[in-house]
């Protein structure tokens, strides 16, 4: 059984599931938590800080973000995400 066609998955996983992430809305996001991007930040290498500021900007991209399980948060897009933000922040200017 295909992952798209399990029971199992709600709306939010769907949601999740969408390729159409809004690059300019991730890197802004990005932009206004340097803990993410600034290696001169003196918390830049706090890893609960560094998790808690994904959260809220998951949150700010995925607006059904809260009604996801714990697995469906751990779906492979959202590691696309940050993937994506690490190879765009040469965009910044």
């Amino acid at each position: 059984m295909s992952r798209a066609s399990s029971p199992a998955r709600s709306g939010a996983a769907e949601e999740l599931e969408n390729d159409d992430i809004d690059i300019e809305q991730l890197i802004t996001l990005m932009h206004r938590r340097p803990p993410l991007w600034d290696n001169f930040n003196p918390k830049y290498h706090g890893r609960i800080l560094k998790a808690r500021l994904w959260e809220e900007i998951y949150q700010d991209i995925y607006f059904s973000w809260e009604q996801c399980s714990v697995v469906e948060k751990k779906n492979k897009k959202i590691e696309k995400c940050k993937q994506t933000s690490r190879k765009k922040p040469a965009r910044i200017t």
